[in-house]
């Protein structure tokens, strides 16, 4: 039995106790009050007599409910301790539990970005050291030098797409229009992300307040998303948004008719440098980017997705 259901149950039979107390009360004073004013009882002394046995039965009956009262009070304080004991202790774990995710998160991160850039500039230094080595003819030169190229570029990319999150941090949240966020960041997918065959859908609730929010940071989380969207469809298709008003807040459905995630990967797609996508076409930081913001405003965010008939995304956010 849960700590909380016992003193819930404690103080329902205090209540009772309460109202006991009461009816015992009344019925030394009715006892009383009918002796006294019964005709057929003249004798005074046996009427003073029924008065003290009232008294001193009534006064056993008070000992002994103050007695009960007493035990379950004692029992009724220690419970109430000791439940704001465990949950002190609840929320201390919770802190330690949430430090060590970041500090997991930290580490994959880490190691992330150690590969990401480590594998091209081991390229690097290992196509300079062959070009000050060996002679070389123009154009084995001419492919060396694309080859530091492009491994530069790549390194380039993913430090501009790191420091993209970055210049964004988190500033004071402002009450805003959740579909006015939407709209402006569908504006802001790149055009060669857009296709005239992709047709968006937005199913919008009007009865929605502001929301208290980092506009910047949330326009990330849905740019991100509808950009994903996009390139996940082959041909015709369709982006459809829906916002929502739930019991603790706003629900945010962002659903595609493209390929679809594999059941297998859908465990890691938010873990940073996981990506699903050919190579060359994104470094796997955008999810994990987009739910660290969503955390950040103590929101959820999910994924549901069929192979080959689409995905969902969906945001709940407080109000």
């Amino acid at each position: 039995m849960s700590q909380q259901k016992k003193e819930k149950e404690y103080k329902e039979l205090y209540n009772q106790l309460i109202i006991g107390f009461l009816s015992i009360l009344l019925i030394p004073i009715l006892c009383i009050v009918l002796i006294v004013t019964d005709s057929s009882t003249q004798n005074v002394n046996i009427q003073r007599y029924i008065i003290i046995g009232i008294f001193i039965i009534s006064a056993v009956v008070f000992k002994v409910f103050f007695k009960a009262s007493d035990i379950i009070m004692s029992k009724y304080i220690n419970i109430s301790d000791n439940y704001k004991k465990v949950n002190k202790e609840k929320n201390e774990y919770q802190n330690k539990y949430l430090r060590t995710e970041k500090l997991i998160t930290m580490g994959r991160f880490a190691s992330g970005i150690a590969h990401e850039i480590g594998n091209p500039l081991s390229s690097i230094i290992s196509s300079v050291e062959i070009l000050k080595t060996y002679e070389l003819s123009e154009d084995e030169k001419y492919d060396y030098f694309n080859k530091i190229s492009n491994d530069s570029e790549k390194i380039d990319r993913l430090l501009s797409e790191f420091l993209d999150f970055r210049k964004h941090e988190e500033k004071s949240k402002t009450k805003t229009d959740i579909n006015k966020i939407i709209l402006e960041s569908i504006e802001n997918v790149s055009d060669d992300k857009k296709r005239d065959e992709i047709e968006i859908v937005m199913d919008f609730s009007k009865s929605i307040p502001n929301l208290n929010v980092d506009k910047e940071r949330i326009k990330i989380v849905f740019t991100n998303i509808i950009q994903n969207a996009y390139q996940a469809i082959d041909g015709e298709g369709f982006i459809h948004i829906r916002t929502l008003l739930v019991n603790n807040g706003v629900r945010i459905r962002i659903s595609d008719t493209g390929t679809g995630i594999k059941p297998e990967d859908i465990k890691n797609i938010f873990d940073p440098f996981f990506t699903t996508k050919d190579v060359g076409n994104g470094f796997g930081l955008g999810l994990f980017i987009c739910s660290q913001i969503v955390h950040s405003h103590s929101g959820t965010i999910k994924v549901d997705s069929n192979l080959g008939q689409g995905t969902t995304f969906t945001i709940e956010l407080g109000i």
